[in-house]
């Protein structure tokens, strides 16, 4: 006995595999469309994790690269400024002709070197604040949004940030004045003064008259009482150690406004004078310190007390007194070139306009010694172009490191993502077939069923 198949169940047979047939070529058509071999997760588990770890990697190489490029941005914009100043300083025009200034046979062009020289300190300063990046200023450590320098109104004062360059030149009122070696003849030093300059000084010249007459025993003299350092018990003091009382005594006033109670002395003064120096000195010294850390791919780590393993982070911070200097030697001479360069030409400046002739026997002694120590901030400048040339070699070899890391990934994420294109066409070629046999098998299938139904 033959079973009957009806209209229903050839169209549920039919209607089955044409969705079938029609799901397949859906599927190898957006297989050969997106060249993925899968679309979702449930498609290839293994294959998706996989993926979406190599994808992550590509993610972090893209930021990389992007922080790679800002930074040499930045890097290559403080390589062609101190090009520019390098070259300044070390032309003829600049140090070379200093060195001639010094000579006899040339000694009559030292006015006009003067104003070269100054001159060429304020180039320096405005090639130093025009380096931007963006908004952004290159030589001004962590404040990127103001100019790193500025010159007081009579242009003998540099700043960095409102900070004297020149911080750490004021001595300490209980050092012992300058005065010369001991007269045999007086039993003072040769070059004391008949009166000081302030309380200070007033004291030392009574302490040497005094021992002059009455020679103290071999044993170390004892300072003169004016000396005692009247805040060294002070230990409310600033994030620089300059004590609030000092603080107070330079402004004139308490912190609050309030008149001083007691008003201060002289001496007071003067130290309060040399601690405010001491505490710009520490501000300068904690600014050419200052980091900009950013992860350029070197595996960025903290260690136990949460601080950048070095190393692993690229420093991008170029602080711009870091570039010229600052400070004073042992000397008390400045360490910055642009004061040296400024500090020469007024020496120069004040040479007879004919002869070339210094003004005194000190113009021309500060000359010389100034001459060496600029030949040294010379090569001193000339050592921080060196450390930034090598900070954008960096950079250069880094970018091409994670090029090749980025193409390497992108390889691993084809192998993983990427379908066989050839094989792609070949199966929806096969599924566009077996589509168009089930619309004709469907064609074929109806019209005889209609007919053994009508019968």
């Amino acid at each position: 006995m033959g079973m009957r198949i009806t209209t229903g169940m050839a169209m549920n047979t039919y209607r089955y595999n044409l969705q079938l047939s029609t799901s397949n070529l859906n599927n190898a058509q957006n297989t050969v469309l997106t060249h993925r071999k899968f679309n979702s997760f449930s498609d290839d588990p293994s294959s998706a994790i996989q993926a979406w770890r190599v994808r992550r990697a590509m993610t972090d190489v893209g930021s990389y690269q992007k922080n790679n490029s800002d930074t040499y941005t930045r890097v290559n914009i403080a390589w062609v400024t101190m090009g520019k100043v390098k070259n300044e300083i070390a032309d003829p025009d600049g140090r070379g002709s200093a060195i001639y200034g010094i000579n006899g046979p040339t000694a009559s062009a030292r006015p006009e070197l003067g104003k070269v020289l100054s001159n060429t300190a304020e180039s320096v300063i405005h090639a130093m604040n025009s380096a931007k990046s963006g908004e952004n200023f290159v030589f001004s450590g962590d404040d990127e949004l103001n100019a790193p320098f500025s010159w007081s109104k009579d242009g003998t004062i540099l700043y960095y940030r409102g900070v004297d360059v020149n911080a750490g030149s004021v001595k300490s009122p209980a050092e012992v004045p300058n005065w010369g070696e001991i007269s045999e003849k007086t039993g003072c030093p040769e070059f004391m003064p008949e009166n000081g300059k302030n309380a200070i000084e007033d004291a030392w010249i009574a302490y040497y008259r005094d021992a002059a007459k009455n020679p103290p025993p071999a044993k170390a003299a004892p300072k003169p009482s004016g000396m005692a350092d009247p805040f060294a018990a002070d230990t409310n003091k600033d994030d620089f150690g300059v004590p609030i009382r000092a603080a107070e005594v330079l402004k004139g006033s308490n912190m609050d406004g309030s008149p001083l109670n007691p008003p201060a002395r002289e001496e007071e003064q003067l130290w309060a004078v040399y601690y405010k120096d001491q505490g710009d000195l520490k501000k300068l010294e904690d600014m050419s310190k200052e980091q900009a850390a950013i992860d350029l791919g070197m595996g960025l780590m903290e260690d136990a007390d949460g601080k950048l393993v070095p190393g692993t982070y690229f420093d991008r911070s170029l602080p711009g007194i870091n570039m010229l200097g600052f400070g004073v030697d042992k000397d008390g001479d400045p360490q910055n070139i642009c004061i040296m360069m400024k500090q020469l030409g007024e020496i120069f400046s004040r040479c007879n306009e004919t002869t070339g002739d210094y003004a005194n026997k000190q113009d021309e002694a500060d000359a010389e010694r100034l001459l060496t120590k600029l030949k040294g901030g010379v090569d001193y400048v000339t050592n921080q172009y060196t450390d930034v040339d090598t900070k954008g070699s960096f950079l250069q070899q880094n970018e091409s490191r994670l090029k090749m890391q980025g193409d390497y990934l992108n390889e691993q994420r084809a192998e993983l993502e990427d379908v066989d294109l050839a094989l792609a066409i070949q199966n929806f070629s096969w599924s566009y077939y077996c589509y168009s046999s089930a619309l004709k098998v469907g064609t074929q299938l109806l019209s005889q069923s209609l007919i053994d139904y009508m019968t």
